[in-house]
């Protein structure tokens, strides 16, 4: 046999090695802990109101399927200087391959006031997909208005994470579960 498709043969177990070690990274599970806020300033809307299909499919976290939040602190510091005010703080754990619905407040007409996705993606980084809106909405229920944080980012595992997008801001950690 030649040489070359010897050390090729010999290569294939190490390929197929690799292949299945990030597969099995793809899919590992995250502790995703988020607070949504609002920077100071003015309210700026979006030029369209948060749509009907906005979990866009996604798996839509219940609430049994919260954990206790751990960046209390960071909450209460934004709430606690006055300038910046908590809209969301939640906790739960996340594949590292999926699309994840939350939201937040009594559901109005299939709407919540917070209601959005994040998406996880882990290659050589983790990267983080986020589509929220902050509705308000009329009196009988429907969606007035929406402000929108659509936003992709790297993630630093195991650190706070900051996403800024105009008069919303977002504080993120994902940690190995």
């Amino acid at each position: 046999m030649n040489m070359r498709v010897l050390r090729s043969l010999a290569l294939l177990p190490l390929l197929a090695l690799s292949a299945f070690s990030q597969a099995a990274v793809a899919a590992d599970n995250y502790q995703v802990e988020v607070i949504v806020f609002r920077q100071p300033g003015e309210v700026l809307v979006s030029g369209k109101r948060a749509p009907d299909d906005w979990s866009q499919g996604a798996r839509l976290l219940e609430a049994d399927q919260e954990r206790a939040t751990a960046l209390n602190d960071e909450a209460d510091k934004l709430n606690d200087g006055g300038d910046y005010q908590v809209l969301l703080h939640k906790a739960w754990t996340q594949s590292g391959d999926e699309t994840l619905a939350f939201s937040s407040g009594d559901m109005r007409l299939g709407h919540a006031p917070i209601e959005g996705t994040l998406s996880l993606k882990q290659d050589r980084l983790l990267e983080a997909k986020v589509d929220l809106w902050i509705n308000q909405f009329e009196p009988g229920g429907l969606v007035q208005r929406s402000e929108r944080l659509k936003q992709s980012s790297t993630l630093q595992v195991r650190k706070l994470n900051y996403i800024d997008h105009s008069n919303l801001g977002m504080l993120i950690q994902v940690r190995p579960q």
